[in-house]
């Protein structure tokens, strides 16, 4: 920055006029927590992509737009694929429509501010795309003491203040999300290894049986729910896919469980909807089949 410039701490920078282009690009680095020696490698480090993010899909909860702007583009630069709404209740009404890993709320927003929304996404037991609670994260501009701790008593897994920095978003994200190197499988393995101590030795075949009765189901599931949905038949498609959660819940196929969850949902009020992410059903099942078939074949 020129020496007329001011820093008044490490995220606020005073420009004089007239601004030069250069001078606005420091000023931008300099709030970011950049630097400028090393500004630019910083920079490009910071916005590779994180290895596994486009596994992932992140939802946005902001009601300012240029807020919204700035997250979407740092979430994005990471690699991720991310969604934005406005307000607590369409963060709430994305999460049962569409499956999401990772929640990023704004804590002051008008109507269901981000404790009331966090409060009603517990209250509903909203998953992620792996069956798991899903990560909330808040976003506050708030600096007064406490402000973590009323988040995380809200429900809230973890803080990120205000403005976003590409090296506090990177490291959140990263920390909350499976990467590579642990892979999100379509089947549980503990839960294969618990039904295995039913039968040690194979020798009942009962969970031979319980296997092949389930790869065997599924596909008459899928039938019945898309036959459902041609007949315009809510409380058939509803039955299909709380079989088929509860069967998949069993043999430990837990992102199934979790669309299958989603979509009995939305086929109470949008069978449309439900008709829509079809593709998406199927090719999870696809994946259960050959994961079952390939870890479970000591069992087939």
């Amino acid at each position: 920055a020129e020496a007329s410039d001011k820093i008044l701490d490490a995220h606020t920078v005073i420009i004089q006029k007239p601004i030069r282009r250069r001078r606005l690009k420091e000023a931008i680095l300099l709030a970011l927590g950049l630097g400028l020696q090393s500004a630019p490698e910083t920079a490009q480090a910071l916005a590779s992509p994180i290895p596994g993010a486009p596994c992932h899909r992140i939802l946005i909860a902001d009601d300012n737009a240029m807020n919204q702007k700035v997250a979407r583009a740092m979430v994005g630069s990471l690699g991720f694929e991310c969604e934005v709404v406005s307000s607590g209740s369409q963060a709430i009404e994305s999460l049962e429509k569409r499956g999401y890993d990772l929640l990023l709320l704004d804590c002051n927003m008008p109507g269901l501010d981000g404790f009331e929304t966090t409060a009603e996404i517990r209250r509903r037991n909203l998953k992620d795309r792996r069956g798991e609670p899903l990560p909330v994260i808040a976003l506050t501009a708030s600096a007064l003491g406490g402000t973590r701790e009323k988040c995380l008593a809200a429900g809230m897994d973890d803080f990120l203040a205000k403005p976003l920095r590409p090296d506090t978003i990177r490291a959140m994200l990263a920390a909350w999300l499976p990467t590579p190197d642990a892979p999100i499988g379509a089947v549980d393995t503990a839960t294969l290894g618990a039904l295995q101590t039913l039968d040690p030795d194979g020798s009942d075949g009962w969970v031979a049986s319980l296997l092949r009765e389930y790869l065997e189901d599924g596909p008459k599931r899928l039938q019945a729910l898309q036959e459902s949905l041609e007949t315009h038949d809510a409380a058939q498609a509803v039955r299909e896919l709380h079989n088929l959660k509860s069967n998949s819940g069993t043999v430990g196929a837990k992102q199934l469980v979790a669309l299958c969850e989603e979509l009995e949902r939305l086929a109470e009020n949008d069978l449309r909807a439900v008709r829509n992410r079809i593709p998406e059903l199927e090719a999870e099942w696809i994946r259960v089949k050959a994961e079952l078939t390939s870890t479970g074949e000591r069992f087939l």
